[in-house]
């Protein structure tokens, strides 16, 4: 969902699909991302087929390729940066 006359940051880092769908967002772009996996959560494959098709006639297939691989990116480093993905889950010692 677009939000008119707001940019979104660079420092936004998406949750994983299914985590915290019950949260409460802390800014504006956090509120987008929840909606948007909520409804997308709730959605048949139909529909979300039908959404895709939507955002290809309206941004264009270079747009959202360029799209998806940012999102792939920011998943990446979301996950590398997350504390759990340490071996042993464990936080080293002094």
């Amino acid at each position: 969902r677009a939000v008119a006359g707001k940019c979104l940051g660079r420092s936004f880092v998406p949750k994983t699909f299914t985590d915290d769908l019950d949260e409460e967002p802390r800014n504006d772009e956090e509120a987008m991302d929840l909606e948007n996996r909520r409804a997308l959560s709730k959605a048949s494959a139909e529909e979300v087929k039908e959404w895709q098709q939507q955002l290809l006639q309206q941004l264009g297939s270079d747009t959202c390729e360029f799209l998806r691989k940012r999102g792939q990116e920011k998943m990446r480093r979301a996950a590398h940066s997350e504390p759990s993905a340490s071996v042993g889950g464990t936080e080293p010692g002094p």
